[in-house]
């Protein structure tokens, strides 16, 4: 669980013995609070907590669940996004100054094709975590396929666009001098966090599957 080294209170979600999901809250003290697990990601802590033993309240039932998914989805796809944006302008800025065979990198086709895949993904990655974030604060019906439809996208595509921005740096992008591998982490731990495409692929597949079998349209 993310801050779970430092947190007061958690929410966690949990099932009972029929393997209904509930949303609960938990006050944690001092000396229960678990120590930092090892995680790519060094600028943020992460604990497994054990919740036997602690005071737990009842916050909802599945509807409060699947409302915390959404919401935690859509958040960590905008993380990814403004991650991916800097990379981004990380890459461009250094494709322009870095200079080889006299001539800036930025200016070879292959370095050029990688910028502008970046760009794409980017570009992707924005329309789905907006769209996510307007249906949320809209209370749209469709706020739950926005949701794992922006955090497929972002877990996917965020990747790819550290991948080429370490390449557009070379040896620099793999030293700790450079910003890059901080944001490479937060992006490994970004699309795990709240569901990994894979789990939001099913998610989706269940949401939709009643509409496409009445007929109806899933766009």
């Amino acid at each position: 669980m993310l801050f779970a080294p430092s947190a007061d209170v958690i929410v966690a979600c949990v099932k009972d013995d029929d393997g209904v999901p509930a949303l609960v809250g938990a006050a944690v003290p001092a000396d229960r609070r678990p120590g930092r697990q090892p995680a790519m990601d060094l600028t943020r802590e992460l604990g497994w907590v054990e919740l036997e033993g602690l005071p737990v309240v009842g916050l909802g039932g599945p509807d409060a669940v699947e409302t915390m998914v959404d919401r935690g989805a859509a958040a960590h796809g905008a993380e990814m996004l403004g991650g991916a944006g800097r990379a981004l302008e990380l890459a461009v800025e250094h494709a322009k100054d870095r200079v080889q065979f006299g001539r800036p990198i930025g200016s070879f086709q292959a370095v050029k094709h990688r910028c502008a895949d970046m760009l794409v993904d980017v570009e992707g990655m924005r329309s789905s975590v907006y769209h996510a974030a307007w249906c949320i604060s809209a209370t749209d019906p469709d706020a739950a396929v926005a949701a794992s439809a922006a955090k497929v996208w972002c877990s996917d595509a965020g990747p790819r666009v550290m991948a080429s921005c370490l390449q557009v740096h070379g040896g620099i992008g793999f030293t700790w001098e450079h910003d890059v591998h901080l944001f490479l982490k937060r992006a490994q731990l970004d699309q795990v966090s709240f569901g990994d495409a894979a789990f939001h692929r099913e998610r989706l597949a269940r949401l939709l599957r009643s509409r496409v079998e009445s007929g109806g349209s899933v766009v």
